[in-house]
């Protein structure tokens, strides 16, 4: 057809046989495999065509399929004219009785396969609690005893019924995990089975129990043939929670010990970590805060800036200053700290008390110095939080509302922008808490128990932001033709602090630069050192570096409190989640009976969930202490 180059507005194929016809309309993965490639094939190439059914004796092509010599089909009308149907204008129609196509050969058996769960006579899941368990089922026997033997009972539950009701429990248990395996023992049969390796038996008491080695040792028997049970099944674990509970919520090496002096759960060790990773008073008690994968730098933090524009504060102290002149006394003061967020260069500012107008006097004083910052950072409110007089004075200090409206308006004036990190999070600043130690570290060693007077603790203070701001940026080349190592005071006064002065150069001819030329080429060149230099250093990500489960709203937490005991922190559920500008979750909105809280994931400790399942059968539902 391709080479006629004809157009066909349609094709029509005849075929006198009605299986193949019923064959062409079945899948060819439906019948066996060498009628099916034959299908294949044929459906491949006839894809755009129309089959329809003629009979034999009206079909040209079975004269030739029987033989014919050559003079007989010149002779031969159906031949030479073709079906009647064509000569009338009329197509065959396509199957006009319906096949049955059971008796169609070449097809492939069908398997239909119906997969039956049925449900067991006793159902475990219900109860998710063990001891209760073995009451029910006293009192079922108690029932039977009744309703046959008319013997009632009426006295408490004695220590032998609930023996009997545990081994029926476990016999229970066993026929529904061990049903092949309690056959073949039955049987006395040496069939080679999965857990040959324990060599079980039955015993007296008609339990399938390990065999093992130790038939001769001292112990009792119990210990030397313990009971094998499945480790999947709902019994076992709520039977292992039993023991977990009842042993003070003991670790995983010792409730593994417990339980093999009875019972042979299979996989032993991964049944008891999920009892004890579940357990709500263990996870209370050694909560593990969430975490999550170490964020990217904030620009403030990598973009060249003025030194001190963009700055964190932080408070220290309180130190006692002692007053001079006659009948001197002590006096509190604290410490203001700023930190460059560009350079991490610092600046020191002593304050006699915590006011506000202490405050601004030294936002101001700082400003007049380092010039004005047009963002800055600070703790929280709440991370002042404690259980001193001095961490609550600040605490107090910073939710004034009138050192809000006294800071919103200087901030405003001067066309200062703040920034808090989230409540109790203090790795969020971790760049002002390291001023903060580095100041302590020098002062712990140098100062003492020395009480300074105003005067000498401003000169400590100066001297050790000199000192602070001489510490290298980066790390120090051994190769002595190497560059000066670059550090904060670079930036300030275009030499280390704690180096001598250059001489001076005024008297010297000028060269192609002038000076401010020349002062300009070292700032920039001061620049190029710390993109080229630090930067590189902030590249790496030293912890925090593996991928985390993120927080989802709903889920059960602990709220870390560092002044409570575990067993008094509050439980809440996840309300919000507030991801960062990778996606990532670090901060989340927690609602407890009370109220609701900001925190970040450091400060809060996920809880297995407390509804038990049928999968899982239940938590360790123990008696939890209720939340002041």
């Amino acid at each position: 057809m391709a080479a006629l180059e004809v157009p066909f507005d349609d094709v029509v194929l005849h075929c006198d046989s009605k299986i193949v016809l019923c064959w062409l309309k079945k899948p060819p993965s439906a019948l066996k495999q060498f009628v099916s490639n034959r299908l294949a094939a044929i459906q491949k190439l006839t894809r755009e065509f129309t089959w329809r059914f003629i009979r034999s004796e009206h079909n040209p092509a079975d004269v030739l399929s029987r033989g014919a010599l050559p003079e007989d089909l010149l002779e031969h009308e159906l031949w030479e004219d073709g079906a009647p149907e064509l000569w009338e204008h009329q197509l065959p129609e396509d199957l006009s009785e319906p096949f049955d196509e059971s008796q169609l050969p070449e097809l492939k058996p069908a398997i239909v396969l119906t997969v039956v769960n049925p449900k067991p006579a006793i159902d475990f899941t219900r109860c998710s609690n063990y001891r209760r368990l073995q009451r029910s089922w006293v009192y079922v026997e108690r029932y039977i005893n009744l309703a046959v033997h008319k013997r009632p009972e009426t006295s408490g539950i004695s220590a032998d019924e609930v023996a009997r009701a545990e081994k029926t429990i476990l016999a229970v248990v066993q026929r529904q995990a061990f049903g092949d395996l309690l056959k073949l023992l039955r049987s006395n049969s040496n069939k080679q089975h999965s857990w040959s390796n324990l060599a079980p038996f039955l015993g007296e008491d008609d339990l399938i129990r390990v065999g093992g080695r130790l038939k001769y040792s001292a112990i009792p028997y119990d210990g030397k043939h313990q009971v094998l049970l499945p480790d999947g099944h709902h019994v076992t674990k709520i039977l292992v929670r039993k023991l977990h509970e009842e042993n003070f919520h003991v670790g995983q090496n010792g409730l593994l010990a417990i339980v093999r002096e009875r019972y042979w759960p299979l996989r032993a060790g991964l049944l008891i970590k999920q009892v004890v990773t579940k357990c709500q008073i263990c996870r209370r008690q050694n909560p593990k805060p969430g975490s999550q994968f170490m964020g990217n730098l904030p620009g403030y933090r990598i973009n060249p800036a003025p030194p001190f524009s963009k700055v964190g504060i932080d408070y220290a102290g309180p130190f006692m200053l002692k007053t001079g002149g006659r009948g001197s006394r002590l006096q509190k003061a604290y410490v203001v700290v700023f930190v460059c967020m560009v350079v991490k260069a610092i600046h020191f500012e002593l304050v006699t008390n915590l006011s506000t107008d202490n405050f601004i006097a030294a936002l101001q004083r700082f400003a007049s110095r380092r010039g004005l910052p047009s963002d800055i950072h600070s703790d929280n409110a709440t991370c002042f939080a404690g259980g001193n007089n001095e961490l609550a004075a600040l605490r107090e200090l910073f939710n004034s509302q009138l050192h809000k409206n006294k800071l919103e308006e200087f901030c405003s004036l001067k066309g200062i922008r703040w920034h808090f990190i989230p409540p109790r999070s203090p790795h969020f600043g971790g760049i002002w808490e390291a001023g903060v130690k580095s100041m302590k570290h020098h002062m712990k060693r140098v100062v003492g128990e020395t009480k300074l007077t105003y005067e000498e603790m401003t000169t400590f203070l100066a001297q050790t932001e000199a000192i602070l701001n001489s510490r290298p940026l980066c790390p120090m080349s051994e190769d002595p033709n190497d560059l000066t190592v670059l550090t904060p005071s670079h930036f300030l006064i275009s030499r280390s602090g704690v180096a001598l002065p250059e001489p001076s150069y005024a008297d010297e001819k000028v060269g192609r630069l002038s000076r401010w030329q020349h002062i300009q080429y070292m700032q920039q060149h001061f620049w190029r050192r710390w993109s080229g230099e630090y930067l590189h250093q902030l590249q790496g990500r030293p912890k925090w570096n593996a991928g985390v489960k993120e927080f989802k709203v709903g889920e059960l937490v602990l709220l870390i409190d560092e002044n409570l005991p575990p067993q008094q922190w509050r439980r809440g559920r996840i309300v919000a989640t507030h991801p960062g500008e990778d996606g990532a979750v670090r901060v989340v909105t927690v609602k407890t009976a009370t109220s609701e809280f900001k925190r970040a994931i450091t400060k809060v400790a996920l809880m297995p969930s407390v509804e038990p399942d049928a999968s899982t059968g239940g938590e360790c539902l123990g008696t939890l202490p209720k939340e002041k």
